[in-house]
């Protein structure tokens, strides 16, 4: 109920509160999904855990859900918008371009940073596959990059982007 009561409330500013709604369905698809169908449909899933652990990710559940609607409600009240780029429309003709210009090199830097990061592990893949095969490379690959640096150069599709 409470999900439904957050979905509904959302729903009044559906533009505005559009990436809290597709987090809320996520969160129903991937923790109440389950649950919620054996109490509907009486489809039965095989759980791996006791009665006592079920109970505690419930709880858990209902307490998550429960602060995302308070701090929705605290947000609503003081009509609080993320705004994640300044806007440009507030500066003059020369700062517009200036600013353009900046964010256009700062973008394409990124871009190139992490595209190097993300060629050199495919690389390195590729000659682990080659050497070692697909069996050992999903078995037992470990890859020589720290795995921050790893997962940075997986920002380079969306780094992309915004170069674009």
């Amino acid at each position: 109920m409470l999900w439904i009561s957050v979905i509904i409330l959302c729903s009044s500013r559906f533009n505005d509160n559009i990436f809290f709604v597709a987090f809320l369905f996520s969160f129903l698809i991937f923790l109440i999904s389950s649950d919620l169908a054996e109490e509907i449909f009486g489809i039965y899933y095989y759980r791996r855990f006791d009665i006592d652990a079920t109970i505690h990710a419930h709880i858990s559940i209902a307490i998550s859900l429960g602060f995302l609607f308070l701090r929705f409600i605290k947000s609503n009240k003081r009509n609080v918008r993320l705004n994640l780029v300044r806007n440009i429309d507030t500066l003059s003709d020369d700062n517009k371009e200036l600013y353009i210009r900046c964010l256009r090199r700062v973008s394409k830097y990124m871009f190139l940073a992490t595209f190097a990061i993300l060629f050199v592990d495919t690389v390195y893949k590729a000659y682990y596959i080659s050497i070692h095969g697909y069996i050992s490379y999903y078995t037992t690959y470990c890859s020589f990059l720290p795995t921050i640096i790893v997962k940075i150069g997986e920002f380079a599709p969306d780094t992309f982007c915004v170069f674009l």
